[in-house]
C-alpha cells in the first residue's frame, strides 16, 4: 500500500520502494562516507588502468600490436643471431617465409 503522507510503499512514505530513503533523504555523515568510498573506488580503478597501460607499454616497447608485416622474418633473424637455432633450420624457415 502507499504511505499516508509520502511516496512509495511503507508507513508514512518511509524507506519503502519509491520512498525518500532513510530520514526522508537526510543521510547525514553516512552520505559523505558513501560518496567518499565511491570516489576512492573510481580513483583506484583509474589508477589501476593507468598502471596496467604503462606496464604493458614498457615491456612491449610502446606497441599495442605485437606482430606487424615482416615480423616473422625479423623474429627468425633474431633467434638465429642469439644462437637459438642452427644455420640449416634458419635457412629452411627463411626460404619458407620468403615463398
Amino acid at each position: 500500500m502507499f504511505g499516508y503522507f509520502g511516496r512509495g510503499i511503507g508507513f508514512h512514505g518511509g524507506c519503502g520502494l519509491g520512498g525518500y530513503g532513510a530520514y526522508n533523504g537526510n543521510f547525514g555523515w553516512m552520505g559523505l562516507v558513501g560518496m567518499g568510498m565511491h570516489l576512492l573506488f573510481w580513483i583506484f580503478i583509474v589508477l589501476l588502468i593507468v598502471f596496467l597501460v604503462r606496464h604493458y607499454r614498457k615491456y612491449n616497447k610502446g606497441s599495442f600490436l605485437r606482430f606487424h608485416d615482416g615480423d616473422a622474418l625479423n623474429i627468425l633473424r633474431e633467434r638465429y643471431a642469439r644462437g637459438e637455432i642452427e644455420t640449416e633450420e634458419y635457412e629452411k624457415k627463411r626460404d619458407e617465409l620468403l615463398k
